[in-house]
């Protein structure tokens, strides 16, 4: 989907400060030499401030030259490019013995295409033509993306930028530049004479996006769920855009009482295309860019990430042993990671955890790969720190649990139920809801007679009632009352655990009316076996019966 069109109304909200510091800048221009740095994340509306502090700026007025500079991907023509949008621009907008400053550029310009030594007097050739054709009028100079400048052009675009600067022209310079990674941007800033920082946006700014941009007023519940799905991109200009107008072309909002809500707030915002933004920034970075079988990264490793931690613990080390499933190398991968580490699309904790804080990415992977293509990956994981253990599964940890129930099927039966029941024994604070996860997919694996079911069964039950989760003993009760009643002696003590612990959520439901019980049912049935349990079933047949029964039991 094509980047949203930027309208002022919208790009411009939270950036009062900024495009004041930005015009003031540009008031500069023909008086005084100014060198100035916009940097930010990617997406967050540098070029979109910048031109709009440009409209806004006095010297536009007063005739100023104005010369746009647009770095390319690296691999491209690079400063040479530059050079041709420079004597472009004074061919169409001076005439102050223009052709003679231009054929003088380019004959710099072919020495140079022979030789690296002939690039630093091929800018200051550009330099004096810019003056010579501009005076007497102010010049501003505006070069877009320095990050993608090269390294072995940084000399030379130095000379060019500052030389600009010391002829009194106006510079401006956008770039991104990520924490502890060198690059154009942060070796112009050492000698800027300001730096200009775009911050993501406030929650009550996105508010204020988001309303702009659907034209009514999101409600509060609107823009909670863009901050949970979109997480650390919430404040990012670019990326709310993209989803505002997903959920818009989705038909996913609606209009109540004047205001803008999801039409379902259980779903996950949608960001599509941001993959194909996250490709442009990673271009940016030379000595990272994929080739081959990596062409996909990094939009499709970060959604398929984003998607597996949400089902699975997922560590570094799982991430770089699935090189060869993704048919890469452990060392591409690595650069891949730090690079997402960067942009803080990904994050890794102090046990070697990776993870994900922009949810919206993982559905991006439903239309890039299939479920059963994840479930592999799924498995993979399992497989290759069974590898790594030497072959042996009893010292796995037990957060692989949460990989087997994924990988399903892709995953040996023998090895998954052996991964379950790891799972099922853990009792660490962080553990719980693996635990009762790695319980109820034993419950409906083990057959009614196994030895094991008991204990399993009391631990799923203590920690269904500890969060309170009286739906999951429902369900639970509905699935395996009737297998365990149908069992002649095995299963009679599982039964008695169970059963009594079914109806007490089902009274609390009842009462609750969220549920009306159907006393015919099979689970209802088996449970009246048990004294305990039929006591509390008579007792939710009177709540049902006579609405002033609670309050009378109270």
């Amino acid at each position: 989907m094509p980047t949203p069109t930027h309208d002022q109304s919208t790009a411009l909200v939270g950036r009062n400060d900024e495009l004041r510091d930005i015009g003031a800048a540009f008031g500069r221009a023909g008086t005084e030499g100014w060198l100035l740095i916009v940097h930010g994340d990617p997406g967050v509306g540098k070029t979109t401030l910048v031109r709009a502090a440009l409209r806004e700026a006095a010297p536009a007025d007063r005739g100023a030259l104005v010369i746009m500079l647009h770095l390319a991907a690296h691999g491209s023509l690079g400063l040479s490019a530059l050079v041709d949008q420079v004597c472009d621009t004074l061919v169409e907008k001076t005439d102050n013995n223009t052709l003679a400053l231009v054929t003088a550029v380019r004959r710099r310009q072919a020495h140079a295409a022979r030789g690296r030594e002939h690039w630093l007097p091929l800018m200051l050739e550009t330099q004096r033509a810019v003056r010579e054709a501009a005076d007497p009028r102010p010049v501003i100079v505006i070069l877009d993306n320095a990050h993608l400048a090269a390294e072995r052009d940084l000399g030379a675009l130095g000379a060019l930028l500052y030389g600009f600067r010391s002829d009194g022209a106006c510079v401006v310079v956008s770039g991104w530049m990520p924490d502890a990674r060198p690059g154009a941007a942060i070796a112009l800033a050492a000698a800027a004479d300001q730096v200009v920082a775009l911050e993501p946006l406030s929650p009550d700014e996105t508010a204020e996006l988001a309303d702009r941009r659907l034209g009514w007023p999101a409600a509060p519940e609107l823009v909670a769920v863009l901050r949970r799905d979109l997480g650390r991109l919430a404040g990012n200009p670019r990326a709310a855009l993209l989803a505002l107008d997903a959920l818009r072309e989705r038909d996913r909002l609606a209009q109540v009482d004047g205001r803008m809500c999801l039409a379902d707030p259980d779903d996950v915002v949608p960001l599509p295309g941001f993959h194909a933004e996250l490709q442009r920034v990673w271009r940016s970075v030379p000595e990272r860019r994929p080739t081959g079988a990596d062409d996909t990264f990094p939009g499709d490793v970060l959604a398929l990430l984003t998607r597996m931690t949400g089902r699975a613990e997922t560590t570094v080390d799982d991430f770089l042993d699935l090189a060869a499933d993704l048919g890469s190398t452990p060392e591409h991968l690595g650069n891949v990671l730090d690079t997402l580490v960067v942009l803080h699309l990904i994050a890794v904790d102090d046990r070697g955890r990776l993870v994900c804080p922009v949810p919206a990415l993982g559905t991006e992977v439903v239309t890039l790969c299939g479920e059963g293509d994840v479930a592999r990956l799924h498995a993979a994981v399992v497989l290759n720190a069974r590898r790594r253990a030497r072959g042996t599964a009893g010292g796995l940890p037990p957060r692989l649990a949460d990989h087997a129930l994924a990988a399903g099927p892709h995953l040996d039966g023998s090895l998954s139920l052996e991964l379950l029941l790891t799972g099922a024994r853990c009792h660490g604070p962080d553990d719980t809801d693996r635990a009762m996860r790695s319980c109820l997919a034993l419950l409906q694996r083990l057959p009614a007679d196994d030895t094991r079911l008991t204990g399993i069964l009391r631990t799923a039950i203590s920690l269904m009632l500890h969060h309170g989760d009286a739906d999951g003993l429902l369900d639970m009760g509905d699935q395996l009352l009737p297998r365990l009643a149908g069992v002649a002696s095995g299963a009679r003590e599982a039964l008695t655990d169970l059963a009594p612990a079914w109806a007490m959520a089902a009274l609390h439901n009842q009462w609750l009316g969220t549920c009306a019980l159907d006393h015919d049912a099979p689970s209802v049935r088996a449970a009246r076996r048990v004294p305990s349990a039929a006591a509390l079933l008579s007792l939710a047949a009177r709540v049902r019966a006579e609405p002033g029964a609670a309050a009378a039991v109270a």
